[in-house]
């Protein structure tokens, strides 16, 4: 299978329940929640359209600071849901409006809702990107087995830096150095 490349045309990202109850429980969360916020930055940087769940944020809390603070400024669409899946209608809707296929995932936990929704995306014919960076589970093991369901289902397993550097495409591209500067 070839990989496409990432188009900011066609590119949209998703930011799947880094949530403040949550993110404790993750084996590497300073590191999940840094990358998604560098794929929050890409985002403002290439006018991306972001997305974001919140898993029953009664008893979860809300998305972590700082980053419920960027997807506030940028006026993210933010979904409270009780499915583990974040693919539901309004999710879809904004998607169709946007025209977006491309769709790059980050968030909690990747055996749970970062799969179900992958694999609903993936069943509907959009081209998911997964940055293993951007992704995490309380055990590792669980986190490993869903990477490779990932590739089996035909979405792409990439990095947070990997997606920065393919949507950026040249180092003359105006927000090169902010950008870069996030991954150094």
């Amino acid at each position: 299978m070839k990989l496409p490349h990432l188009l900011r045309e066609h590119a949209a990202v998703l930011i799947i329940d880094l949530q403040e109850r949550l993110l404790p429980a993750m084996p590497d969360q300073e590191t999940v929640l840094k990358n998604a916020l560098v794929l929050t930055e890409m985002a403002r940087a290439f006018n991306l359209p972001l997305l974001c769940s919140e898993q029953y944020p009664r008893g979860l809390g809300p998305t972590a600071e700082p980053l419920a603070t960027k997807l506030h400024e940028q006026e993210a669409l933010v979904l409270e849901k009780t499915s583990f899946s974040t693919v539901l209608p309004e999710l879809l809707t904004r998607l169709e409006e946007t025209g977006r296929r491309q769709i790059i995932v980050s968030g909690v936990e990747t055996h749970v809702c970062v799969f179900q929704t992958v694999r609903d995306l993936v069943a509907r014919d959009y081209d998911v990107y997964v940055p293993w960076d951007a992704v995490n589970s309380r055990d590792p093991k669980n986190m490993t087995i869903a990477l490779e369901q990932f590739r089996q289902m035909g979405a792409h397993i990439t990095s947070t830096e990997t997606v920065l550097f393919d949507l950026l495409q040249d180092s003359k591209d105006p927000h090169f150095k902010e950008l870069q500067a996030l991954i150094k």
